[in-house]
């Protein structure tokens, strides 16, 4: 079975991105991916860390 991101993949590798990397996150490169996700991290580790306790286990 397929996933939908290894589709993604083959559709934008038809489309002229063979050899380039194919981010599914719209991210034109692995740069920006990281800088969005350290950006992104802070905000949503407080959050976690604010809720987990309560969480029903």
């Amino acid at each position: 079975m397929t996933t939908r991101r290894a589709r993604r993949v083959a559709m934008a590798n038809q489309k002229g991105g063979v050899g380039k990397t194919t981010f599914t996150s719209g991210h034109a490169s692995r740069t920006s991916l990281e800088i969005h996700s350290k950006i992104a991290l802070g905000p949503a580790q407080e959050t976690y860390d604010g809720v987990i306790d309560r969480f029903p286990v």
